[in-house]
């Protein structure tokens, strides 16, 4: 016997972005701050936390604490590598490197990290790897103009 489901129950396959995360709980009544420490709290009233918010909180949490921080604006990255952002957001990115379970967590992760200021020549290298096996036709034409 199947359950019914909430016609007005809506659910989204698209994790939420940091911003987006952020007025989603603002908009519940929820406050999300940075301790003296740095850790995140959050103080929501009962029944605020969707699994859908629980997932944007583990899944961002990095950037969340660097926005809550008011660090300063967080230099683009190539318009190539925002794409595969926000594909790896949609859980589009499909080929992955060797090694790696998840390739759109592996992106967004190092997506983070350039937001957090980290070594950006290392993260730029392992987003362009990425890139590169998922672009293969782009990356051949790209390589063929550099020689």
């Amino acid at each position: 016997m199947s359950q019914a489901t909430n016609p007005t129950e809506t659910t989204t396959t698209t994790p939420l972005t940091p911003h987006q995360l952020l007025n989603r709980l603002h908009a519940a009544g929820a406050r999300l701050d940075l301790t003296a420490d740095g850790h995140l709290t959050l103080d929501a009233p009962t029944g605020t936390l969707t699994p859908e918010l629980r997932a944007g909180l583990k899944l961002h949490k990095l950037a969340l604490v660097a926005l809550l921080r008011g660090d300063p604006i967080i230099p683009r990255l190539p318009r190539e590598l925002e794409a595969l952002v926000r594909q790896a957001q949609n859980g589009q990115v499909e080929r992955k490197p060797e090694g790696v379970a998840d390739v759109n967590r592996y992106v967004l992760a190092w997506a983070a990290a350039w937001a957090l200021q980290g070594d950006r020549e290392h993260v730029l290298q392992r987003l362009w790897d990425v890139w590169r096996a998922n672009h293969p036709e782009e990356a051949e034409q790209a390589a063929e103009k550099a020689a």
